[in-house]
């Protein structure tokens, strides 16, 4: 509570030098530029009455399909097929 001034927060320094920046900046503009866009052009009740259940949905959808990605896998792997992930095709 010190440092409330501060305006970066630490968890962005060691964030900094991973890979998982290099992907991440583009998809957060792109979030940012349809969140801008639908709020400019609805207002904010269209953000909590569409925006969110289809972010909620799309959510929910992400972690089901990881959920049956893993199993599949883990199906695989008992198999021994042991060269499930490997990068794109």
């Amino acid at each position: 509570a010190k440092l409330m001034w501060f305006p970066f927060h630490p968890i962005g320094y060691v964030l900094a030098a991973t890979d998982f920046l290099q992907g991440f900046w583009a998809l957060a503009f792109v979030a940012w530029a349809i969140r801008l866009t639908v709020f400019r052009l609805g207002g904010a009740r269209i953000i909590r009455e569409g925006m969110v259940p289809f972010c909620i949905g799309m959510f929910l959808a992400c972690v089901v399909s990881i959920i049956l990605f893993s199993a599949a896998s883990f199906i695989l792997i008992g198999n021994g097929i042991t060269n499930v992930y490997n990068g794109l095709p």
